[in-house]
């Protein structure tokens, strides 16, 4: 209940503060609440807080309910996924609460208890429960099953094509493709056999190879704009390479918070393999518990049980690195088998990858919020590999933070930027005036 006791209209308001505010500040939920509930000490009580999107769908006064068998299933798995009790059909996943690690739980529970399977990119133009149920209504076969996927295919400027990471989730890139230039076009590639047909590739350079084919098959501009996080890094860096070598041109590679030596060190003699990792060990434990005794006393037990749970998952190998902070357990038990298959292609894929030398640039966005060691914390070891430069940018977040709001309009704008450079020059200049950008962001 708003003010003098009037109902409020929650995409009134949502519209009200788009306007005052920048898209990304805009709640995805809102609670209404008599007062804030406070600790002995005074202090807001954030434990006590009503959770925001069990209450925030309680006051839309707009509320279209779902009408056919199929819409009513959808809806179910919908409010379970997003606890939520009651979604309209025409609400959008990502307006509700949604987010790319929650759609690829949706879309697992849709297979299992409709026995429908769709493409995870599905959501990027069937983002509400009236679309999808329409989809699935008419059998109607999606392209998203495809590799190279249109994100935003309009736009005036030259494409970018955006590699996806371990997760095989292109949906992480939805957030900063909002924020770019609106005549940027831009394309996902995602790994062969999510249909559950197709084999997967199981090595980084017929990876490359594959994803190089569907561009040109599309693309004969004969200059290309590759990037990629995490392992989409390394992918992405392979295609450039191989386009190079075949007398292409790329104008631009990115790569986002990917470190080099992430790559196989299995070419290496057996005695010099089981030495570096064994300095690599020293190292990890030695930098884990100078940042843990560096946190403060409220985030030392959480960083403790992070490094815990993911000493776990690499024993267990039950880890199919789609988690942020806090919102999945990113457990294999979830994923089918199908995807089983595919994840373990690409890690195969990394874990055999020989990095080669790339004569031209690199564009290298690096997390600020470093959760893990590096051996190289400033260029992540690319300096050895590129011969063009590296060209590093802070991007403010942790590993899986940095697509996530704020974070995810500057690092747009940064990304934006970077592709429009034409010279060493400029690149030089906005690397030095990326920290001054950066400031507001933490003050």
């Amino acid at each position: 209940i708003g003010r003098d006791n009037q109902e409020t209209d929650i995409p009134d308001l949502r519209k009200f503060l788009k306007n005052k505010m920048p898209d990304y500040m805009v709640p995805s939920a809102f609670v209404f609440i008599d007062q804030f509930p406070l600790t002995s000490g005074g202090k807001i009580d954030r434990k006590a807080l009503p959770a925001p999107f069990e209450a925030a769908q309680d006051f839309t006064k707009i509320h279209i309910e779902p009408q056919t068998d199929i819409e009513k299933k959808l809806a179910g798995i919908w409010s379970d996924i997003l606890k939520i009790k009651r979604i309209g059909i025409d609400e959008n996943f990502f307006d509700i609460g949604g987010h790319s690690i929650l759609a690829v739980r949706l879309m697992i529970r849709i297979e299992t208890d409709l026995g429908v399977r769709l493409p995870l990119a599905t959501f990027i133009d069937h983002c509400n429960i009236k679309d999808m149920a329409g989809l699935i209504a008419n059998k109607v076969k999606p392209a998203m099953w495809g590799s190279l996927i249109p994100i935003r295919p309009g736009g005036t400027k030259p494409p970018l094509y955006l590699v996806h990471g371990a997760g095989l989730n292109l949906l992480l890139y939805t957030t900063i493709v909002s924020h770019m230039n609106p005549e940027q076009p831009v394309f996902g590639l995602q790994a062969k056999g999510l249909d559950g047909i197709d084999e997967p590739l199981d090595t980084i350079e017929k990876i490359a190879a594959y994803y190089n084919e569907e561009i040109l098959k599309t693309d004969k501009s004969g200059s290309y704009s590759l990037a990629g996080f995490s392992m989409g890094g390394h992918i992405a860096y392979e295609m450039a390479r191989q386009l190079v070598s075949l007398n292409y041109k790329v104008s631009f590679l990115g790569v986002f918070d990917t470190v080099s030596d992430d790559a196989s060190d299995r070419h290496l003699p057996l005695g010099q393999r089981i030495a570096g990792r064994m300095i690599r060990l020293h190292n990890q434990i030695i930098w884990n518990a100078k940042t843990f005794f560096k946190k403060p006393a409220n985030e030392k037990e959480k960083f403790f049980a992070s490094k815990l749970k993911s000493i776990i998952q690499k024993i267990t190998k039950d880890d199919y690195k789609l988690h942020p902070e806090g919102v999945s357990d990113g457990k294999q038990s979830e994923l089918p088998k199908y995807l089983h298959r595919v994840h373990k292609a690409n890690d195969n894929a990394i874990n055999n990858y020989i990095l080669p030398e790339y004569s031209g640039k690199l564009h290298l966005f690096r997390a600020l919020d470093q959760t893990f060691y590096i051996k190289d914390p400033v260029a992540y070891g690319w300096a050895e590999y590129v011969k063009g430069g590296v060209f590093i940018l802070d991007i403010p977040g942790s590993h899986s933070r940095i697509f996530a709001p704020p974070n995810d309009k500057y690092f747009a704008h940064a990304l934006q930027r970077c592709m429009d450079e034409r010279d060493y020059l400029c690149a030089i200049i906005l690397a030095l005036l990326n920290f001054s950008e950066f400031l507001p962001l933490v003050l």
